[in-house]
């Protein structure tokens, strides 16, 4: 976050860079997620959720005054969760894919309000009486 991504954004928009970095990340992990989950029903989905959660970390980052801090602390809170509750991912393949459909539905959710430009503007205001705003 702290290298990579205000040049990628700077060349397009924030969904674009997040998405960039998404990808890259999920690769970064593929090779700890083959080893650990080598069932496709359960690869899929940790991937999937992957890219996700960079859009949720952009949208975090753009919204805290480019705080880096609040990215590796939405990172770590992640991560603790899983570790928390592993009895939900154990599920397979169930665990996975409900893990990869919340974070997925909380990124679109997040796209649609702030939209894909800077994710950083939200789109309902007083001022515009409920009606999207570019």
């Amino acid at each position: 976050m702290g290298y990579a991504y205000e040049p990628l954004q700077a060349q397009g928009s924030a969904l674009r860079a997040a998405l960039v970095l998404g990808m890259i990340w999920a690769l970064w992990h593929l090779p700890f997620f083959v080893f650990m989950m080598p069932d496709p029903f359960v690869l899929i989905p940790q991937i999937l959720s992957l890219v996700g959660i960079r859009i949720l970390i952009v949208w975090i980052f753009n919204n805290t005054g480019k705080s880096v801090f609040a990215a590796i602390m939405f990172h770590a809170v992640d991560n603790a969760a899983l570790v928390t509750f592993p009895k939900i991912m154990a599920v397979k393949p169930w665990g996975p894919t409900v893990y990869c459909s919340l974070v997925m539905i909380a990124a679109i959710v997040v796209i649609l309000l702030w939209g894909h430009r800077s994710l950083a503007r939200y789109r309902f205001t007083a001022e515009s009486k409920g009606t999207f705003r570019e």
